[in-house]
């Protein structure tokens, strides 16, 4: 077994991937990235963008480690446009498919360890400054995998 985090980041990546609607709503399976691996300077949009924000050991008694909570943001970026003319309707889309296939889905093992649940904490949109005076806008949530 490898290590909570590699687990927890090898579902998330295995689900969101395999799954032929999401794929279908980002145009490619490929579009799907690992922030701290990075995103390619000119990928075509939407593309999904994850990331590990935090991971907690959870301890039992006499200290020992019973899994990690790993709170990971998963979000769907669109194109960059002008204010006022931002689209949220497909990463809408793929934020609800997202969630589909996130919240609340089966334990599964891999060759890291073990998910036993994931829940979504809160849903998440907004946008950010682009390129010139555009915004990019983005849709999707943070998410809680617990991992051993």
């Amino acid at each position: 077994m490898g290590s909570e985090l590699t687990a927890a980041k090898s579902w998330l990546y295995s689900t969101l991937s395999s799954d032929g609607t999401l794929t279908a709503l980002l145009g490619a399976a490929t579009a799907i990235y690992d922030r701290r691996a990075g995103v390619p300077q000119n990928a075509p949009t939407p593309y999904l963008v994850y990331e590990v924000t935090t991971a907690e050991d959870r301890a039992g008694m006499a200290g020992a480690r019973i899994l990690v909570e790993n709170d990971v943001t998963v979000i769907a970026v669109g194109a960059a446009a002008p204010r006022g003319q931002i689209g949220f309707t497909a990463l809408r889309a793929i934020a609800a498919r997202i969630d589909a296939l996130l919240h609340r889905a089966s334990p599964a093992t891999n060759t890291h360890g073990t998910v036993t649940s994931c829940v979504r904490q809160m849903p998440l949109e907004d946008s950010d400054g682009g390129p010139g005076d555009n915004l990019t806008p983005w849709a999707g949530g943070v998410y809680r995998i617990l991992s051993y």
